[in-house]
């Protein structure tokens, strides 16, 4: 149970910016929108908000896998 909240407690440590000294309020913006997007919370909370069956599930990352492979062998 102890472990579940010190992941919680990290997720939101790692989304707090600090502003330096010269930084304007649209700089700590921009970085603060650079590590939601990289900590994927918002992918996270639209995967959430309706149920996907597991054969969807199945069905998208094999269509995913199957894309990214052919970009591989373009390369």
């Amino acid at each position: 149970m102890s472990n579940n909240s010190n992941t919680k407690n990290s997720r939101k440590d790692s989304l707090s910016v600090i502003s330096s000294q010269n930084e304007s309020s649209d700089q700590m913006i921009r970085r603060f929108i650079k590590k939601v997007k990289s900590s994927g919370l918002v992918d996270e909370l639209l995967q959430r908000r309706a149920y996907e069956k597991p054969s969807i599930k199945k069905k998208r990352k094999a269509i995913k896998a199957k894309f990214s492979k052919m970009a591989e062998e373009k390369e």
